[in-house]
Parts: structure tokens; sequence; C-alpha cells
């Protein structure tokens, strides 16, 4: 019985063992980018692909300075980026070439956010699902050809006996005398040191997907001569090219965006080394009339910021510039003077007013171009709403609100972000316009990507929604 009991334990304590071992981490080289282009998405017009981020060894880095010797990684020529609108796989984007331009304060620079680094790519539609290879017949599958058994012993025996059967497994003897039999084993040296292993094979080395068609850089360098074992010769570095480009782009310079165009268009694009499962963030309402109550009681928010801008302060992180404060309540106009009445004696001791005129109520501006969009930025979690509007007017006279919410547990909206701008005071409190959500860290949890637009400048920002605040988890350079 002892040696028993303990042959239990012995195996007890090895099962415990095994159920404790500890899997290495998957390692994670994601890159997310804004896609701008103007006119048709297929055919686009002009268009570019902004770096936003580049998430690896579990944490964020710009996207448009990492490696950026002679080109950002997320930009390197051949990396395809898939183009997603809620974590939903929609297109492709190949990068055909990258672009630093200057600034728009340098003289004879082109206008104003066009500062840094910028990928220009070729559009590629998504594969067409194959047809199937069975038809349907009465709702029933039904293969295209039946061979019954007696017609396969028929023909087994009308084939002769000395011909072989190709249905037959056959097993071959290795040749001595092809090109693996002469190969002989590599001597033994003893003494002599081993070269550094190739930093191509290192698996901890970060990369991104790469489009099959993509150009091998060491043939497409002119003018230099690739040295073994030295970084020219790494076929996942770009080249550096005379003239147009060549390779995914036969010669053909791509359209170029400049500046903001009023018809622009954005959408998220996502590089991934590893091909995963996409993940719709999209929230469904049951009906049309909880949407309907959604853009209300967003709305009433709004209206509310916009009557007291001193809200956009009590929100965590209201704009994306760590320093930035709520622009200060407006004073309020003096209220008219109320003229003097006059009043008749209606009997003793009682004075009745007579043609008396009140203040007038204050009336909030209407908003314009109102945009609701809503989330479940992860499994089993509550939907969280963006509200997007501006006022009537231009330049100075624009006012512009964002409002994040999620439900409460009184089934109200409770309010996460809000912000609040106008035109007059952009460069100290940009404008948050919403691009879309998106996994940066291949988590499946989506983040907040916003562009804070300024007069002349612009940022990107990632928002981490959790437990009902608005943390800021990644800002980017200016853009001028």
């Amino acid at each position: 019985m002892k040696r028993v009991a303990f042959l239990v334990l012995a195996i007890a304590s090895l099962t415990q063992a095994q159920m404790h071992r500890v899997a290495r981490p998957d390692s994670i080289t994601r890159a997310v980018g804004v896609y701008e282009w103007t006119g048709d998405l297929a055919k686009p017009t002009a268009a570019r692909l902004i770096p936003i981020t580049l998430f690896l060894s579990g944490h964020f880095e710009d996207a448009a300075i990492y490696l950026s010797t002679p080109v950002p990684l997320a930009i390197q020529t051949g990396t395809a980026y898939e183009l997603q609108t809620a974590g939903v796989r929609k297109s492709f984007l190949d990068i055909s070439y990258a672009r630093n331009l200057r600034s728009a304060g340098v003289e004879g620079a082109p206008t104003a956010y066009d500062d840094g680094w910028f990928g220009y790519g070729k559009y590629r539609p998504l594969p067409k699902p194959k047809p199937s290879t069975q038809s349907a017949k009465n709702g029933r599958p039904e293969f295209a050809s039946r061979v019954s058994l007696d017609d396969d012993v028929k023909d087994k025996k009308d084939r002769k006996s000395d011909d072989p059967d190709p249905e037959r497994p056959t097993l071959q003897r290795p040749n001595s005398n092809t090109t693996a039999g002469k190969q002989k084993a590599p001597k033994e040296t003893s003494g002599v040191s081993q070269a550094p292993p190739d930093p191509d094979s290192d698996p901890d080395r970060p990369s991104l997907k790469r489009h099959a068609s993509a150009p091998d850089a060491s043939e497409s360098t002119e003018g230099v001569t690739a040295v073994k074992g030295s970084v020219l010769g790494d076929p996942d570095r770009p080249g550096i090219h005379r003239g147009r480009p060549t390779g995914a782009t036969a010669g053909e310079l791509l359209p170029q965006l400049s500046g903001l165009p009023p018809d622009l268009h954005q959408m998220i694009a996502v590089s991934d080394a590893v091909d995963r499962p996409e993940h719709d963030f999209t929230h469904h309402f049951s009906a049309d009339a909880d949407r309907v109550d959604i853009i209300s009681k967003m709305q009433a928010m709004a209206k509310a910021v916009l009557a007291n801008p001193a809200l956009a302060a009590q929100t965590a992180n209201p704009t994306a510039t760590p320093d930035a404060k709520a622009l200060p309540e407006p004073a309020p106009a003096p209220a008219p003077a109320v003229p003097k009445t006059t009043a008749t004696r209606t009997r003793p001791g009682v004075r009745k007013p007579h043609n008396q005129t009140t203040a007038p109520a204050a009336v909030s501006p209407d908003l314009l171009d109102g945009q609701l969009s809503a989330f479940d930025l992860s499994y089993n979690s509550t939907p969280t709403y963006v509200f997007t509007a501006h006022t009537a007017g231009a330049g100075a006279a624009a006012i512009y609100v964002t409002i994040v919410a999620q439900p409460d547990l009184n089934g109200g909206l409770q309010p996460v972000m809000r912000s609040y701008t106008d035109g007059a005071h952009l460069d100290r409190v940009p404008r948050l316009r919403f691009v879309d959500v998106v996994d940066a860290e291949a988590s499946n949890r989506a983040s907040l990507l916003f562009e804070l637009r300024a007069s002349r400048s612009r940022q990107f920002a990632l928002y981490r929604i959790l437990a009902g605040r608005a943390d800021q988890t990644f800002l980017t350079g200016s853009t001028q």
C-alpha cells in the first residue's frame, strides 16, 4: 500500500508540473496607419498612408521615426496593409515607395499638413471566394460523377497483369548516382571559430507582412555593391533608387495627396507579421428606435457642452495634449435693459404691471453634421458611443464638439470624453476628429483613434476606454 501511495503521489506531482509549464509568449509586430484618399477607393485621384504606431516587444513606437534610416520600417517597399473598417477587412494596400516631405514652414514647401514620412502604394481588392465544386440538387450536395464498384472491378480485370497499377503506392530506393548520394559529410575542424550567425535568421527580429510580388531590394540598387553578410545584402531592406521608383509601381508615379482637400476620406490600415482572424467591433442596435434614442441623448449632452464649455475640463484627457485645458467659459452677455413699466391702480394697495418685458432666454446654436458611431470595444463589453458635430459658421465662428459616452446603471449615458473648441483657438485646443477604432496591440480589444487637427498642424492619438475612463495610450509627433 505504501508503494501504491508513493506511485500516486509521483504521478500527481508530474501532472502538476506539466500543467504549470509556461509557454513562450507570442511575439507581436503590428503597425497601424491612416490611409487618406480622394475620389474612388479602388481608383483614387490622390492618396497617401500616414504611419501612426508600431507595436513590438510589448510597447508602442512612433511608426514615422522607428528605424527611419533610410526608410521607416512601417512603410518599407513591399509591406502589405489591410484597410479596415471597425476591424473588418475591406481591401489591401501594397506599399510601393515612401517620401519624406518638408515642413510647411520651409520656403518652397507644399501646403500645410505635409511634413514627415508618407507611404504610397497600390490598391488591391479582396480575393474572390472560390466557387464550390459540388452541385446542389434539391438542397442536397451532389458529386459530379459516380463510380460503381462493378466498374472498378471490371477495369482491373481488363488490365494485363504485367501492367503496373497507377493507383497502387510504390516505394523507391535512393539512387547512389544522384547528387544527393555523392555529397560527403563536412569535415570536422577543431580550433577554428565559426562565423557569427546571420541576423536574418534571428527569430526575434521584427518584421511586417510583405506582399508576394515585392521587389528584391538587393537587385534594384544601382551603383551599390552588396557586401556578403552586410546590411546591404538584406533582401527585406529597401533600396535607394534614382528617378521614379521601380518594382511594384512599374515605373508609374502614384498620385500624391497634398494638404487636406474637402473630399478627404480616411480609413484604418493595419500590417501584421502574422495572419490573425478579424474581429468586428461594430455595435449592432437591436432596433432603430434604440439608435434614435441614443442620438437624442448624445445631442443633449453636446448642447450642454455648448452652453457650458467648462464641462469639457471635467473629463480625464479631454484632448490629446497632456497640458491642454478646456477653453474658459465665456462671460455671460449683459442682459438688455428692462424698460420702465407703467402701472394702473385697480384697488387700494395693488399695482398691476402693464407692458412688462423680460430678458430672452439663451438659445444654444444648432448642431450640424452630427455623426454617431457605436462599438463593442471588447468581448462582452458595454457599448461605447462616439458623437461629433459642429455649429454653423466658418473659420473662427465654427464650434466643434466631440462626446464619448457609455451606458450607466440607471439606463442613461455617462460621458467619458468631452471636447470643445472653436476655430479661433485650434492652436491651443485642437479639434478632435474621430477616425475609427483599431486593435493596435492584437489583443482583441480596440482603442479609439482620433485626429487632433489644429490650424496648421495635426497629431494622432489612441485612447483606451476602460472602467469609465479615457486614458491616452499613444500620441504621435506634430505633423505641420
